[in-house]
């Protein structure tokens, strides 16, 4: 079974060295997809047509559109590695 994984934060996280680090290790499994929401995604899309995955990681930071994000959970209702809901607290 494949499962799909979903990296959601800003293309500044997303490419970073620390995130490549993550995403390496990650791949090394066949059965993991890896699904990347840069800027493009969170910011030019609506939550209904951004990629649906099984689980979710999200990194807020300054000018991440956390409500989208938040909006994109209740929609989908994906595993969240980390809790998306309460990021703004």
């Amino acid at each position: 079974m494949v499962v799909t994984v979903g990296v959601c934060c800003m293309d500044v996280k997303l490419y970073s060295r620390p995130m490549g680090a993550i995403l390496n290790r990650l791949r090394r499994y066949d059965d993991i997809t890896i699904v990347p929401f840069g800027n493009r995604c969170i910011f030019d899309k609506p939550v209904e047509l951004w990629p649906i995955v099984d689980f979710l990681i999200c990194f807020y930071s300054a000018g991440f559109p956390l409500d989208k994000a938040q909006e994109y959970v209740r929609l989908r209702d994906p595993l969240c590695f980390n809790n998306v809901l309460t990021q703004h607290l």
